[in-house]
């Protein structure tokens, strides 16, 4: 009897740990709500991996992401490759700008799939001047991300977007 109780009380603990675990109720987004967060240009693509054009690929950790709302893009991106013009303050290297005067384009790959171009016409930063940014963006959530620089190599990310 005693190893009984003492099974249920470990059963017990348990459930009510992982019941903690959970990370709130998550509702996940269907494929039309996300053709429409793509559509309106208000998402925040979060990147996950890097793959630079020269090196190895590796995952990052920190909060780099992509985020447009409208009539604002505000880009933190790591950049790791060749530059042919290095920044003037050597703490500046990565994509980091915000843009208010942008072009937005969406076409559609195939169902389920869109690539959208985004190019900023307001960088007046001459190490990132030129950027354009290219999403491959799935109805599930995932996408990927190319940057294209005139002073850099281009570069790639993974991750996810909301």
């Amino acid at each position: 009897m005693k190893k009984l109780a003492f099974y249920c009380s470990i059963m017990l603990l348990l459930a009510i740990t992982f019941d903690s675990c959970k990370t709130g109720t998550t509702t996940q987004k269907t494929d039309t709500e996300y053709a429409q967060v793509i559509a309106q240009g208000t998402f925040t693509f979060s990147a996950q991996h890097v793959i630079p054009t020269r090196g190895t690929s590796r995952y990052l950790s920190g909060d780099y992401s992509v985020r447009l709302s409208g009539d604002t893009l505000d880009v933190y991106l790591p950049f790791f490759g060749r530059a042919y013009s290095a920044p003037m303050n050597l703490g500046e290297g990565g994509y980091k700008f915000v843009s208010t005067d942008f072009d937005y384009e969406v076409t559609s790959q195939k169902k389920g799939m869109y690539t959208v171009t985004v190019t900023p016409n307001d960088i007046t930063n001459n190490d990132i001047q030129g950027t354009v940014l290219f999403f491959d963006l799935g109805t599930n959530g995932y996408g990927s991300l190319r940057v294209r620089s005139n002073n850099r190599e281009m570069i790639s990310f993974t991750g996810t977007f909301e």
